[in-house]
Order: C-alpha cells, then structure tokens, then sequence
C-alpha cells in the first residue's frame, strides 16, 4: 500500500510539474507577442516620420510636415526632398541648388 501512495504523490507531482511548464511556456508565449508588438508598431512610427514625397524614401530623415525643396540641377527641376534630408545634403554639397516647394 506505501508503493501506491510513493506512485501516486509522483504522478500528482508530475501533473505539476507539467502544469508550472505550460505556465511558463505561456508567459514566454505572452511576451514573445508583447515583443512582436512593440516591433510593429515602432516600424509604423519609423514609417510615419518619413515625408511620403521625399525622393530619399527609406533613407529619409525628415517627417511628414517638413517642407518640401525642389532640387534644380543645370537649372532645370529635378528630385524633390524633405528640408530634413536637403540640409543633410548640403552640408556635405554646397554647390547643390535648390527652392522651396510651397504646398
């Protein structure tokens, strides 16, 4: 009779064993989804704080509301930038011409 109680304490304790497992495997279930979250919404901020018409795209550093500089190369129009991405430029090109765009 003392085996068969051992055996069944053993079992009881692996049902909690197994219990506390599936616990944890669901808290890292949680924060792995917590985490992907956290990651999609800061590519939708990162995807917000780019100008839509500013010909860096990807590589923009400006925002939505910067104004926008027609670039003039030979003095004809060429690319259109944010002000955020035309200042970088012409810290590094001071030849480069360009107007502002009014909207």
């Amino acid at each position: 009779q003392q085996e068969a109680i051992y055996v069944e304490m053993e079992e009881g304790e692996d049902a909690e064993q197994h219990e506390d497992e599936r616990e944890q495997a669901q808290d890292v279930e949680d924060d792995w989804q917590a985490g992907q979250e956290d990651i999609d919404m800061e590519v939708e901020q990162q995807a917000a704080t780019k100008h839509p018409r500013c010909t860096s795209e990807d590589d923009c550093i400006g925002f939505p509301d910067c104004p926008l500089i027609q670039h003039y190369h030979r003095g004809k129009k060429a690319d259109i930038y944010c002000l955020a991405c035309w200042n970088s430029f012409t810290k590094q090109h001071t030849s480069l011409m360009g107007r502002r765009l009014e909207e």
